[in-house]
C-alpha cells in the first residue's frame, strides 16, 4: 500500500513465473531481472477518502488502458466504506 494524499494505492508482490533457462532482457544478469521483477508491485486497485470514514470510492487498475478505472462497490454503490472497497478489490484477486 502506499498513500497520496486521498488516494490509497493497492499492490502486490509476487515471485516470478519464469522457466529454467529463459534468457534474461539483454543487458541484465538473470538475478538482477529476477530482482527487479520481485520488486515490481502488480498495480491492483485504488481506494479513494471522501472525509469520512464511511466514504470511500474504487477503482480497479486496467494493465489494457494503464490507468486506474471507476467501478462500482459489492453493494452496488459508488461510495461506501474502506471495508466494502477492499472487499470489492478481493474480488479481483
Amino acid at each position: 500500500m502506499r498513500f497520496r494524499g486521498a488516494l490509497c494505492y493497492i499492490g502486490a508482490y509476487t515471485e516470478p513465473d519464469v522457466p529454467r533457462g529463459s534468457p534474461p532482457p539483454r543487458g541484465e544478469t538473470r538475478d538482477h531481472w529476477l530482482d527487479r521483477i520481485r520488486n515490481t508491485p502488480l498495480h491492483l486497485c485504488r481506494i479513494r477518502y471522501f472525509g469520512n470514514e464511511d466514504r470511500w470510492s474504487f477503482a480497479g487498475y486496467t494493465y489494457a488502458h494503464e490507468r486506474y478505472q471507476p467501478r462500482f462497490l459489492i453493494t452496488g454503490e459508488d461510495h461506501g466504506t474502506a471495508e466494502e472497497a477492499f472487499s470489492t478489490a478481493a474480488q479481483f484477486l
